[in-house]
């Protein structure tokens, strides 16, 4: 029976192999494209960073061009799906292959270092302000989902398409990425480059301030992420106490004239509306109008953060049950395909260490960012809602007054008290949208419990 085993395993190394092997060429050819890419994007930025005018740029702000946050999150993801194919690689070649077979994994890696390279090359695309710079990324990603195309043509046409083939799921996804970022491109040469239908918005008069030091607004998607904007303060306040002179001015969004212009815009649109229905105009509405965007991202990031929190007991317990059979030398299920399929790939304890650790990072930005988004979000709602009644108060009679009607300290009452529970009702709100799913994942840690009573009651 052993011998049987031994025979059929030998079998599946030399389909795998073979199969594998047929392969070679066409990964030759996709690590050699990425490396052409790879080389000819880090020429440019040494020679336009080293050699030209540009290399005298000293300004530590940025304006984002359009479609800058979904160009980041998009190049995020691709770098994280080519890491999962480089781990595909790797664990197709350690369980599939008699024999070590480079081209495996190489070419993912390949492709990796290139879309980090083409990232760094769209952040200082902005920062120097060349738009034109982007026809070198235009002709990159048509190429990426060519050669993307032809490769799951090529598998498909020698073991079918299966969608719990890791690898078929990996060049999937990579292709869809790599249409997305073209249309980036070509959204970014029709409104900065052709003009059309697109109207340049005004120079923003904060980069001119010498006095404004919050460069939040003007950086890119990871600075804000991760606030690299305030380490200018963090340093000054370690060197020496800080001193209102220290701070400098606000940006325009935060200043009181603007934020107040923002929500009495808001209120007069749900004033008119409620005049129309013959009904009482709504504060929340006006809230809703004015700042709904804000609340949405800020909910859907916190969510995002939760998810994180989920995956991490799975992934914990997946370690366990996967130590436990490296414990015992338990034989792990190998599928009969030439490549690693989902199932496999994920039940990998080094995999799942990997998606712990990526989570817990994931989760870690995404709540500080969720948080730091409602505290600002916050604060334009207490100062609109302070200079709204300030603003009210003008206007009201002597005789409003002096009748009792209202009286100093009912409309102080409106600017303090009022004010500061409104702002502590939207800096804790998103707690009510994803309370419920921290509420479930308490008992997600109940399989990580199952798992380890199973691991010691095993044999």
């Amino acid at each position: 029976m052993a011998s049987s085993e031994q025979t059929c395993l030998v079998k599946m190394c030399d389909n795998s192999t073979h199969c594998h092997q047929s392969q070679r060429y066409l990964d030759i050819l996709y690590c050699g494209i990425h490396l052409c890419f790879l080389l000819l994007l880090s020429l440019v930025l040494i020679i336009l960073g080293c050699f030209t005018a540009l290399q005298n740029c000293s300004s530590k702000m940025l304006i984002p061009y359009p479609g800058h946050k979904r160009k980041w999150i998009m190049s995020s993801l691709l770098i994280l799906v080519l890491l999962c194919g480089v781990g595909e690689g790797v664990l197709t070649d350690l369980t599939r292959n008699s024999v070590t077979q480079p081209h495996l994994y190489v070419p993912q890696s390949c492709a990796m270092l290139c879309g980090l390279i083409s990232l760094v090359y769209y952040n200082y695309l902005e920062y120097w302000n060349r738009p034109h710079l982007t026809w070198l990324l235009f002709l990159y990603w048509p190429t990426a989902v060519a050669i993307d195309v032809v490769r799951l043509i090529k598998q498909t046409e020698e073991i079918g398409f299966d969608i719990t083939i890791m690898r078929q799921v990996v060049i999937l996804t990579c292709i869809v990425i790599y249409g997305c970022m073209l249309c980036l491109e070509v959204n970014l040469i029709r409104t900065k480059i052709l003009g059309w239908c697109y109207n340049e918005k005004a120079y923003p008069t904060d980069v001119n301030n010498k006095r404004m030091f919050y460069r939040f607004n003007y950086g890119n998607l990871l600075s804000k992420v991760m606030f690299s904007s305030l380490n200018w303060l963090f340093v000054l306040g370690y060197q020496r106490p800080l001193e209102m002179d220290d701070l400098g001015c606000l940006p325009s969004d935060f200043e009181c004239r603007n934020v107040y212009k923002v929500f009495k815009k808001a209120y007069d649109s749900e004033k008119a509306r409620a005049l129309q229905k013959n009904r009482p105009s709504s504060l929340w509405k006006a809230y809703v109008r004015a700042y709904g965007r804000q609340i949405l991202l800020g909910v859907s990031i916190n969510v995002l953060a939760d998810i994180c929190l989920i995956v991490i007991p799975l992934a914990i317990g997946g370690v366990i049950s996967y130590a436990t059979r490296e414990y015992f030398s338990e034989e792990q299920p190998t599928e009969n395909l030439c490549y690693v399929t989902i199932n496999e790939f994920f039940r990998n304890g080094y995999v799942l260490v990997l998606v712990i650790c990526v989570s817990t990072l994931a989760r870690a930005v995404l709540l500080r960012l969720s948080h730091i988004m409602f505290d600002w979000y916050a604060i334009r709602v207490q100062s609109a809602l302070q200079a709204f009644t300030y603003e009210k108060s003008l206007h009201l009679s002597t005789s409003s007054l002096s009748s009792g009607d209202m009286t100093v300290g009912q409309i102080t009452n409106h600017m303090s008290v009022d004010a500061t529970a409104i702002f502590w009702f939207t800096m804790y709100q998103p707690w009510l949208w994803t309370g419920p799913i921290i509420a479930r994942n308490i008992h997600l840690y109940r399989y990580i419990c199952v798992c380890v009573y199973d691991s010691y009651n095993i044999h």
